[in-house]
């Protein structure tokens, strides 16, 4: 009882430090200037960044301005097996230079302050389309032996950061990596790309953990949110969200922080 009620007071403590600490100073990861923003991004680098102005309405590639459509050309004729590809950011200086940072220099503050600009999205998002938010949210997932060089999944912790604000559950033991494949920037047009990823995912629909007695079982969710970093040509999310709908997941939104056109 007296550790139960310990553990309850340094809860509350460290609450109320996570909210003061909103107000401490930090350092702009752009200008390096002194800001007192929720992340380390201040109001005026944040308003420079290359966003999003005409993407198309399922994959989210920017269409031309002197095209009037809401969908791309490739998205009216092939479909993705997803619902729809939304970034905070287009992939263009200098975000692609924070995202290099962050994925291979382990750069933590980096992709929290872009996670914490598609959280601001995301929410945004369905609470305009009054559609239901999705029931989970999914991480494109590493390969045992790429996590192991990096060290973390930078998709893992951009989902933290979506699910620390939104409420939605984090579900890491649906989507894995079964098989190591180059990456995919190696690869030189998009049916290389498509080769390289066949059959790298598999969903696990139902594990039991024969070692507990309480049996656990992976659920497969309606409608979920796969997040990833950046999406170029979109074969990666595609895969994965392939695999997702076959195994019985309805609909399949894609988040990332930045967006690169093809």
């Amino acid at each position: 009882m007296f550790r139960k009620r310990n553990l309850q007071i340094t809860q509350r403590i460290l609450r109320g430090l996570s909210g003061f600490l909103e107000f401490v100073p930090t350092q702009c990861i752009l200008c390096r200037r002194t800001t007192y923003a929720p992340v380390s991004l201040c109001a005026g680098c944040v308003a420079e960044l290359p966003v999003p102005l005409h993407p198309c309405a399922i994959c989210g590639e920017e269409i031309p301005g002197t095209l009037y459509s809401i969908f791309c050309s490739r998205c009216l004729t092939q479909p993705p097996p997803f619902a729809l590809c939304r970034s905070a950011l287009l992939y263009q200086p200098p975000v692609n230079r924070l995202i290099t940072s962050f994925k291979f220099s382990a750069r933590f503050e980096i992709g929290k302050a872009l996670s914490y600009l598609l959280c601001k999205q995301f929410i945004a998002h369905y609470n305009e389309l009054d559609a239901g938010f999705p029931n989970a949210l999914v991480p494109v997932p590493l390969h045992n032996k790429r996590l192991q060089q990096r060290g973390f999944n930078q998709a893992l912790e951009i989902c933290k950061v979506l699910a620390g604000h939104s409420r939605i559950k984090l579900q890491c033991d649906l989507l894995f990596r079964c098989r190591h494949t180059a990456p995919q920037s190696k690869a030189t047009s998009l049916a290389a790309r498509r080769k390289n990823l066949h059959s790298a995912f598999r969903v696990a629909a139902s594990r039991t953990d024969t070692h507990s007695r309480n049996a656990q079982t992976t659920t497969i969710p309606e409608h979920i949110a796969l997040v990833d970093d950046v999406v170029t040509t979109g074969s990666t999310v595609a895969e994965a969200a392939m695999m997702l709908r076959r195994a019985g997941v309805q609909q399949v939104d894609v988040w990332c922080l930045a967006r690169a056109n093809r």
